[in-house]
This record gives structure tokens, C-alpha cells and sequence, in this order.
């Protein structure tokens, strides 16, 4: 898979990937799946902001509690809702699902399988992977969806090393899946972009190196306005597969 970030510094870049995009055709590229994804999923994401606001007891329509408000009336809510989302999660806590590795074939050998089957183990517990899992549980049941990432990181600041790491992903909405994935899991999505909204004193900390000129140009212009306007700044990282042929 092939990374890209949408930042300004991409711009000014000249190198190409493997698959012969330019940095401009991979930024372009996801911009418009972005925007697609966000009008295929508009729905559901609105719902699941809806399920959020009930789940911490907004509960009252809008329009009779600003009637009950100004009729000094109470609008008392009695919000049962997380008892039910706690007896999800807690049984997901007492019976924590983990991966497990099989030898399945003649070829298989339990030895390796067991290795490996410790090598995982230990990644998990490096990483706390035990809260990634929680969270997009938690995540999953009471919006619908949740998310979970393998990330590799430096072993330490003066190595090449990298060692594999369990992230939880805090926010589901800051993930946006192929829209024409057809599997539960989304293992047959073509991209998915990880995006969030950092604010201009937060994005130059982050990219000190970054021209800001070209993006300040066309700060809330069209298909500009949901990555860059007065306040903040989108930044996305962008995976996508792409296809190559082969001879068998």
C-alpha cells in the first residue's frame, strides 16, 4: 500500500510513487474519494451522531424542549441507555477476543505456530491492545462502527528497527472506508482515509516545514472548504491499493 499525508509540503514535491502518480494526482485522488465517501456515508454518520447525543441523554426533541423552556417547565430525562450499552461491553471485557494462530495444513508446523502465537501475545501486551479492542467495541455498539489500527513504530530514536504497535482509534469518525467495500469487516476495500482537523497553531507545531501559501489561497473555496479555512486544517493519511499484473 502506498501513504500519502495532505499537507502542504506534498505540493512542492516532484518524486513519483511506485504506481507513477505524482504527489498533486495522489492529493487530488483523495480529495475526491473523500468527498465520496462523505456523501455515501452522510447518513449513517449524522445517525451516529444522533446515537451519541441520546446515549449522554439528550433526549428531547429539540423544538418541545425550547417550548418546556420557555414555559419554565422541566425537562427531566432518565437515561437507562448505558446500563444496556454496559452489558455489551462488559462481556466483551470479561471474554476478551484475542488472535490465534493454527498450523492448518500438511506443510504447517506447531512449533512456528506457537512462535508466532507468542510474538503476537507480546505485541499485545506492548501496545495495550486490550484498549483498542475496548474502545472500538464500545465503539461499535453504541454508534454502530469502531475502529482499531496496526501501526509499525522505531524501536527507539537512533534505531531503523521498528516494532509493531496495537492503536485505538478514539474517534470512528475520523475513518472513511471504501464506500463499495461489500464485507462486514472491510477487508475488500480499495483505500481508506484516516482524517482529522487540526487547528493552525497545531499544524505549524506538527509541520514546521510546511508552506501554508497555496493552501491559504484557497482557504474555504469549493472543493477546498472542509481542508483548510480560518481555524483549521485537514490532515489525512491516505492508503489505497494499487494493481499491478502478474504472470503466473
Amino acid at each position: 500500500k502506498d501513504t500519502t499525508q495532505q499537507t502542504p509540503d506534498d505540493q512542492s514535491g516532484s518524486k513519483g510513487t511506485q504506481s507513477g502518480k505524482g504527489p498533486d494526482k495522489i492529493i487530488e485522488e483523495c480529495r475526491d474519494r473523500m468527498q465520496k465517501c462523505i456523501e455515501f456515508e452522510g447518513d449513517n454518520r449524522a445517525a451516529a451522531l444522533d446515537d451519541l447525543y441520546f446515549l449522554s441523554g439528550e433526549q428531547w426533541p429539540v423544538n418541545i424542549r425550547r417550548a418546556r423552556n420557555l414555559d419554565n417547565r422541566p425537562c427531566l430525562t432518565v437515561n437507562t441507555l448505558p446500563t444496556y450499552l454496559h452489558q455489551v461491553t462488559n462481556d466483551q471485557r470479561m471474554n476478551k477476543g484475542s488472535i490465534k494462530v493454527h498450523p492448518v495444513d500438511d506443510n504447517a508446523d506447531e512449533e512456528v505456530a506457537e512462535i508466532i502465537q507468542g510474538l503476537i501475545r507480546h505485541i499485545e501486551y506492548d501496545s495495550n491492545a486490550d484498549i483498542a479492542y475496548d474502545r472500538a467495541v464500545n465503539s461499535a455498539a453504541a454508534i454502530g462502527f469502531g475502529y482499531f489500527r496496526l501501526v509499525t513504530e522505531y524501536t527507539s530514536e537512533d534505531s531503523f528497527e521498528q516494532d509493531i504497535k496495537f492503536k485505538s482509534i478514539r474517534n470512528p469518525m475520523t475513518v472513511y472506508f471504501d464506500p463499495s467495500s461489500e464485507e462486514p469487516d472491510g477487508s475488500d476495500a480499495k483505500f481508506c482515509i484516516i482524517s482529522v482537523k487540526l487547528s493552525k497553531e497545531q499544524f505549524r507545531r506538527e509541520y514546521p516545514n510546511a508552506d501554508m501559501a497555496g493552501f491559504e489561497a484557497v482557504s474555504g473555496q469549493g472543493d477546498f472548504s472542509d481542508w483548510i479555512d480560518d481555524l483549521f486544517v485537514r490532515v489525512a493519511e491516505y492508503y489505497y491499493i494499487d494493481y499491478e499484473d502478474a504472470t503466473v
